[in-house]
């Protein structure tokens, strides 16, 4: 592989570090202190009975409070794939809209396969940037094409994952709205990180298909040129000459050329002249 096709290759590899990078952070919000400023949403929730905050902000690991400088405070104990639906969350609570009762399980399904699928996306896009950057110096169509169907699988995984979270939430802040009539806002920044993070997929699958197009799968292939076939006018039976000790290599099936054993021994076989 050229250099300039090494470097052709490295451009998907950046962005797929890029997106990696940023769905770590979709994935890690709400378990890290690092990220305390980011949350799916938020809600004033001071007249919910049941509720552990007066503002409760949701991650992808609990509830959280909000402090003075407008950072997550106070969370609950983590959780994996913790769910988004007030009803579930705030068990005790007897006094909210009517669609987080009636639709409890369908916003809680929806955040719980958000947070699988963000997950898968964040696994296939680091085994695409794992077989991008071995196929730079391995030289491999083999690891070129499984990157490119990583970076496939991780772009679609990801953009259902944020289809999905993206209802719930806007869903429920627009429910806290109308029907609470509370103020309720989605956490732009999370949001921001994650089609982010789809944008970084979505060029860095371009990027590869226009890789492939412009350089097909034969120009990936190092290694020795193939072997010519036999001709087609060969006739085993021209060459069977056992009258005088001749000996034929099998390799002459393969396309090389035959030889006498002993002549060849002398003089070499690009000396031979065929008589017997």
């Amino acid at each position: 592989m050229s250099q300039s096709r090494r470097f052709l290759v490295l451009a998907p590899v950046i962005l797929l570090v890029a997106s990696f990078c940023l769905l770590l952070v979709v994935n890690l919000n709400g378990f890290t202190s690092a990220l305390r400023r980011l949350y799916w949403s938020q809600a004033d929730t001071s007249n919910i009975r049941g509720a552990p905050f007066a503002v409760t902000r949701w991650t992808s690991y609990g509830l959280c409070g909000v402090d003075f400088s407008g950072r997550n405070n106070g969370c609950t104990r983590r959780q994996f794939a913790f769910p988004y639906s007030p009803s579930y969350n705030f068990a005790n609570a007897d006094n909210l809209p009517e669609d987080f009762v009636r639709n409890r399980n369908r916003y809680r399904s929806l955040s719980r396969a958000a947070y699988g699928l963000f997950l898968a996306g964040v696994i296939a896009t680091a085994v695409s940037v794992l077989s991008l950057i071995s196929a730079v110096f391995r030289q491999s169509m083999a690891l070129v094409t499984t990157g490119f169907v990583s970076n496939l699988i991780a772009l679609l995984v990801t953009i259902v994952a944020a289809v999905l979270i993206s209802f719930a939430h806007f869903s429920g802040v627009n429910t806290f709205r109308t029907e609470f009539g509370v103020a309720s806002d989605i956490g732009t920044k999370l949001f921001g990180v994650t089609y982010a993070a789809v944008a970084g997929l979505l060029l860095a699958f371009i990027f590869q298909l226009v890789i492939m197009c412009i350089y097909p799968r034969k120009k990936y292939v190092v290694g020795p040129a193939p072997v010519p076939g036999p001709s087609r006018n060969y006739d085993p039976n021209l060459y069977n000459d056992q009258s005088n000790n001749t000996t034929w290599n099998k390799s002459y099936m393969n396309g090389q050329q035959p030889f006498q054993s002993m002549k060849d021994v002398k003089h070499g076989p690009n000396n031979w002249s065929g008589n017997h």
